[in-house]
């Protein structure tokens, strides 16, 4: 085993001392080194052992010679940067303060190390094992903090994808985030299986998250088996849910005993993995449903809902209706939008669920600056909604994104509109990105548009924004008209 090597010199004779495992796999190790912002991958056998056999390591040396080639413009991929001598795998760069998606889900030490003095007052009358839970969801960043993971995540690939490349094995273990909450730079590690998109009849996967044709052996790596493996991270992140583990898998159906064994996979939980049963929340068939986890309105958007329906309902048998990571990308961009915080258990959800009081802690909902977009399909037409901007009012300064303004695209999915600035009984609005703006207010000017100069702020008294304002963007290639108001609990 890997625990006695501790350290690994590289082609140009740099010697990296072993660290922290990072992740662990059928492939390899990934440690990080006695460099913080340095780690190593090592390829091991199937016995957990590293691989230095010279044929090998050669063929090894020149698959990665190849990656370390490939374009990825634009893309947080830590491609090799030093191979290694005499054992096969390579050198990356890592920034010192990433941690694995994988740390996302409570292990067993995780949950000892929760004590009943963590648990908040309004957890208490839930059974220890779920309080813990929901406190370690709670305690790494909740919905907001997953959403906005998987929303760069889902960037990164589908750039990678507008590249022509295919990464090959998505997985929690796979995908990096900062540690600082205050940041969410996301990276993909262990490149290896980093190629171009072809016909190809081999592919690699970590169990539980490979695409039905993977697991089946129907297909090789793809541009929509990264596709499947994101979406089933992404699920089972928010939902602490896997998409196929229901009751024909775990026994709570009592029928599961009388399902034809499949011949290649005599194992349920395998038969699950190659999408030979529907999928828990499927809306056609609940033969295999699970009502476990975090309830889906509060972790999932209806666009979320329906993503999921089309990647594990119709693209389960059916990979070629498969949706694309750009789609992925937008749909997430659109639930960060939707997401408030509570000021009390720090918990998040989304801004429309139903009620004027956290659903998790009933404290009163925060005061809320919502900002609804339209597209405008002309004269006499009625205008189209197309996404939701809602922030709580605690911060001074509210940022809205780009993509509120005009259309979604990948290369401005991270850039910003406007801002509000919020002092006492006041909004400063100022436009901070390539986009013209005009305003108009219900009580005066009669209701007509005025033009917003770029860097010149403009003040706005709160009882003014109770009222509802409406912006309109002037230079964007499908017109859009925003309403904004504020929502606060006595003027629902």
């Amino acid at each position: 085993m890997t625990e006695g090597l501790s350290k690994y010199i590289d082609e140009y004779f740099n010697v990296h001392v072993q660290g922290k495992t990072l992740g662990q796999g059928g492939q390899g190790i990934v440690f990080r080194t006695s460099v913080p912002d340095i780690a190593v991958k090592l390829a091991t056998d199937n016995s957990g052992n590293p691989i230095n056999n010279k044929q090998c390591y050669e063929q090894n040396k020149q698959k990665l010679k190849h990656v370390q080639n490939i374009p990825v413009a634009g893309c947080n991929i830590a491609l090799p940067v030093a191979l290694l001598k005499d054992y096969a795998g390579y050198v990356m760069q890592l920034l010192s303060d990433m941690q694995p998606f994988g740390n996302f889900w409570a292990d067993g030490k995780s949950l000892h190390d929760i004590q009943d003095e963590d648990i908040p007052q309004w957890l208490s009358q839930c059974p220890k094992d779920t309080a813990k839970n929901i406190a370690y969801y709670c305690k790494t960043g909740g919905l907001l903090r997953r959403l906005i993971a998987l929303q760069n995540a889902a960037t990164n690939l589908a750039r990678l994808h507008n590249n022509g490349l295919v990464y090959g094995d998505v997985s929690p273990n796979n995908v990096f985030i900062s540690s600082n909450e205050n940041y969410s730079e996301v990276w993909f590690i262990d490149a290896d299986n980093l190629q171009f998109q072809k016909e190809s009849e081999n592919g690699v996967y970590t169990p539980k998250f490979g695409a039905p044709e993977l697991v089946q052996g129907k297909a090789g790596s793809s541009f929509r088996t990264d596709c499947h493996a994101f979406a089933t991270m992404a699920f089972y992140m928010l939902s602490m849910l896997h998409p196929f583990i229901g009751k024909k898998v775990d026994g709570a159906d009592s029928d599961w005993a009388n399902t034809e064994p499949n011949s290649d996979f005599a194992d349920l939980d395998t038969q699950a993995y190659a999408g030979l049963f529907p999928w828990i929340d499927d809306e056609n068939d609940d033969c295999n449903s699970n009502e476990g986890g975090f309830p889906r309105m509060l972790v999932l958007t209806d666009a979320l809902k329906r993503i999921c329906q089309r990647t594990f309902g119709e693209a389960r048998t059916n990979f070629w209706k498969r949706p694309t990571m750009l789609q992925w990308a937008e749909v997430f961009a659109d639930a960060v939008d939707r997401v408030v915080q509570c000021p009390a258990c720090k918990m998040s959800w989304y801004y429309d669920v139903q009620g004027d009081i956290c659903p998790f802690c009933n404290h009163p909902k925060p005061t809320m600056l919502i900002f609804e977009s339209f597209q405008y399909n002309g004269k006499g037409k009625p205008v189209t909604k197309r996404n939701v901007f809602a922030k709580e009012i605690n911060k001074e300064q509210i940022d809205i994104p780009l993509h509120i303004f005009t259309s979604f695209s990948l290369s401005q999915s991270n850039i910003n509109g406007l801002s509000v600035n919020n002092e006492k009984e006041e909004f400063t609005f100022k436009i901070s990105g390539n986009v013209d703006l005009s305003i108009a207010l219900s009580d005066k000017s009669n209701g007509r548009f005025k033009y917003l100069q770029k860097n010149i702020p403009y003040v706005l008294e709160k009882k003014t924004l109770l009222n509802e304002i409406w912006l309109r963007a002037d230079n964007t290639a499908i017109p859009r008209l925003i309403r904004c108001t504020i929502k606060e609990e006595n003027n629902r």
